[in-house]
């Protein structure tokens, strides 16, 4: 089968027992969407709190803007692909920016390209992460998101254009093309970042959408002609709603810069009949003690 997804590569030693750190904004900021039927996120060693800025110095946002074919919903995008992550220990005070959860994965997990690794979990186009662990024999020793950024800035598969379309769109260095030209979808692309933390800067890798929707609220984006035409499934957009907020059980905060809260949604039928259920689940693995909050797992 030509066309089967394919495993990491086999690396050895000490190398394949490490752990990765991997950002979410979205829905597996919750147990809810981590453990999400059908399509489970992969097991992580630890998470915490974080915090998102932007390079520039320019204040990130966070909105609805990326499309979900598989699931007819719009999700959580950021207004930058040029971020700064920093962890936040537990009952430690985050500084400004947007809060996230920062998830330790398997490095075999981060690198496989099959059900349970993290390219088919968030999405991303698995052509071009193929072309990437294709090279990793070329690339500086390092953790995975040192080795993506070492990729980027690299001259490696100049010549495939889902690659130079994924450099492109990072560096926003060309107009982004319609969904009918692109190559990478309107879905997500991995991304790397720099980690800053007490023990020094590290790299990880989070997950940003070169889409052109950036809607100010989730009222806007289910009134949009995207929307329309792309028959939007309320009762799905819902749940990934759900999804997102439960985060605030986790110690995450909604601040200014994140139009990820919606009142007027949350007062709609499809969200209110849902609610009860599923804060009442959260609820129940924040009590397992093999679980609990993500802000200070593992």
């Amino acid at each position: 089968m030509p066309n089967a997804p394919r495993r990491a590569p086999d690396v050895q030693g000490p190398i394949r027992r490490s752990w990765e750190p991997v950002v979410a904004h979205g829905a597996r900021m919750s147990w809810a969407g981590l453990l999400r039927s059908g399509d489970p996120f992969c097991p992580s060693a630890r998470s915490r709190r974080a915090t998102l800025t932007e390079e520039a110095g320019v204040p990130l946002r966070r909105f609805y803007g990326t499309w979900s074919a598989r699931y007819r919903r719009f999700c959580t995008n950021l207004s930058s692909p040029k971020v700064v992550v920093r962890p936040v220990e537990p009952d430690h005070v985050p500084g400004r920016g947007i809060q996230c959860i920062l998830h330790w994965v398997c490095r075999e997990d981060l690198l496989r390209t099959d059900s349970g690794g993290v390219c088919r979990g968030d999405g991303w186009p698995l052509r071009l992460w193929e072309c990437f662990t294709d090279r990793l024999g070329e690339l500086p020793a390092g953790s995975v998101g040192e080795m993506l950024e070492a990729y980027r800035v690299s001259v490696l598969d100049r010549d495939v254009p889902i690659v130079e379309e994924w450099r492109d769109a990072i560096l926003g260095t060309a107009p982004r093309k319609p969904p009918s030209e692109s190559q990478l979808g309107e879905g997500w692309i991995p991304v790397p970042a720099r980690v800053e933390s007490p023990s020094g800067p590290a790299a990880c890798i989070f997950s940003w959408s070169p889409s052109t929707f950036a809607y100010r609220s989730l009222q806007e984006a289910i009134g949009s002609p995207e929307a329309k035409a792309r028959h939007l499934d309320l009762t799905s957009q819902a749940v990934y709603y759900l999804e997102c907020q439960l985060a605030k059980l986790h110690g995450v905060t909604f601040g200014p810069g994140d139009t990820v809260e919606d009142r007027w949604f949350e007062h709609s039928s499809p969200f209110g009949s849902l609610v009860d259920r599923y804060q009442a689940e959260e609820r129940l693995r924040i009590a397992d003690p093999s679980k609990g909050r993500l802000d200070r797992f593992g």
